[in-house]
């Protein structure tokens, strides 16, 4: 079963609609990751390297937990084939939050 994700094409420099099948090789890499209080920035590093730096990211902040969580957007400020980096504005107000990511081969 496939998912279809919103995501951000640097090439176009617009959204398209890609992809996503779980457990589909590079392109179905997925997870989330805990993130610290008072933190701006998280490094994700993918188990296996993807083939090249053209492949999409979608990401988002997940807080399940705070009454009143915190509204920020989170942009991707560095990529590799190994991973990437994601950067927010503010510090985080608790370390409920978790960074959600879905990658996705360019098509």
């Amino acid at each position: 079963m496939a998912l279809y994700v919103l995501a951000w094409d640097d090439t176009t420099n617009r959204r398209k609609r890609t992809t996503f099948t779980p457990n589909g090789g590079t392109s179905g890499k997925a997870g989330e990751v805990a993130l610290s209080a008072n933190s701006t920035s998280a490094t994700i590093a993918f188990s296996s390297a993807q083939p090249d730096t053209t492949y999409v990211l979608s990401v988002s902040f997940v807080n399940l937990v705070d009454v009143s969580p915190q509204y920020q957007t989170v942009i991707v400020t560095a990529k590799t084939v190994n991973g990437f980096t994601a950067s927010w504005n503010s510090g985080l107000d608790s370390s409920n939050y978790k960074l959600a990511y879905a990658v996705t081969a360019a098509s």
